[in-house]
């Protein structure tokens, strides 16, 4: 029986389900992480970590490396509900449930050549390429629970909080962004131009344009969504599937790297390669990054000056510490005050650091590099 082009066509838009088992199959063959798996949850009891060291110059500070190719794993690890699992996918496309701070893979699920992940309510979520879509995915059983089609989606960030997820085709800048409800696999789009102004944003408190959404970034409790646009912060209310400016920061980013929240969503940066640049009413840094309390973009709580070239930060307020890095050291330990606590190299030959993944309960953290990947552990 003969078949057009035109039917063809039908019969794949209406199949993705297969299409996108194509693509985990022919994602399973280029996978170096692990060898290649199944469509399917695989059940697995491979031990990564190596051995437990204290760093030379910091005796409560323990460093544990994962012996798997950190260039290949993507820079958005997340961590389950209960804290006990870590989950890491790899550019080519597989899933990996990893035990902490044991750091055994327990399990591992093919998904398709992948751009991020995230956590809602509903599950694990990958933005999947091939068709593009977000899964769903149940973090006890690697189980796919749903699969929405969202085009053009490389990158999403979820609340945990709920089943809210908002994606969009380009991390560092794109002109809309789908808001997401990962529970009843709805997807609706909204533009810049679409974003209301919120009844309590004041002309005073809108100190730089919102013009696109640049590395978006939901709070945990999935009411806010912050973005960067005009190199400055900008704060927006998530309501249903509507996004109401309230807030924007004055002009700080010099080549902006990322938005980092605090674990608890009460604090924000945007840590810059060129570092923050010194806007009205704020303290020069430098070579340096500005952390403010997600309720005031205009007044920043503190301002740390790590050096050249502040990438990467985390924010921990478990433990009342703040993480960041420099060219020169993976680690620069300081506290609330911006006093420096210690600077340290994890891995001589990891390179840049690329992500640090601080785990829920504070204290703990996966620290992705260029050519590593290390399980840290800061004892008081």
């Amino acid at each position: 029986m003969k078949c057009s082009l035109a039917a063809l066509a039908v019969i794949l838009a209406f199949c993705p389900l297969a299409w996108g088992q194509t693509a985990a199959k022919k994602a399973a063959k280029k996978d170096d992480l692990f060898g290649k798996t199944s469509g399917t949850p695989e059940l697995v009891s491979r031990p990564l970590g190596k051995e437990r060291l204290a760093l030379d110059d910091a005796e409560k500070i323990f460093v544990t490396p994962l012996d798997l190719p950190a260039e290949q794993v993507l820079d958005t690890i997340v961590y389950g509900k209960d804290g006990q699992h870590a989950f890491l996918a790899t550019k080519d496309g597989v899933l990996h449930k990893v035990s902490v701070p044991e750091l055994v893979e327990v399990a591992r699920l093919e998904i398709g050549s992948s751009g991020a992940l995230g956590l809602s309510r509903a599950g694990i979520v990958a933005a999947i390429e091939a068709p593009p879509a977000l899964v769903v995915i149940d973090e006890t059983s690697l189980k796919v629970k749903k699969r929405i089609p969202v085009a053009g989606a490389t990158y999403v960030t979820c609340a945990p909080a709920n089943n809210l997820a908002i994606a969009c085709a380009n991390r560092e800048r794109s002109e809309a962004v789908y808001i997401v409800d990962t529970g009843r696999g709805t997807a609706v789009a909204r533009t810049a131009h679409q974003v209301t102004a919120a009844r309590a944003a004041a002309s005073a408190r809108r100190t730089t344009t919102f013009s696109d959404f640049g590395y978006p970034t939901l709070t945990p409790d999935g009411k806010h969504l912050v973005v960067c646009s005009s190199e400055g912060l900008h704060r927006l209310a998530v309501k249903g599937t509507n996004l109401a400016l309230e807030e924007s920061g004055p002009r700080i980013g010099q080549n902006p790297q990322g938005i980092e929240l605090s674990i608890d969503g009460r604090y924000v940066a945007l840590p810059s390669g060129g570092g923050n640049s010194a806007a009205p009413g704020h303290p020069e840094v430098g070579y340096g990054t500005y952390i403010y309390a997600l309720g005031n973009l205009q007044s920043p709580k503190i301002g740390i000056k790590s050096g050249a070239y502040p990438r990467e930060l985390s924010l921990d307020p478990i433990a009342k510490l703040i993480y960041a890095q420099n060219h020169e050291h993976q680690l620069l330990v300081i506290d609330t005050a911006g006093v420096e606590q210690g600077k340290y190299k994890l891995d001589p030959q990891g390179g840049d650091v690329r992500e640090f993944a601080l785990h829920p309960e504070g204290r703990q953290m996966l620290v992705l590099m260029e050519q590593a990947l290390v399980w840290v552990e800061i004892e008081e």
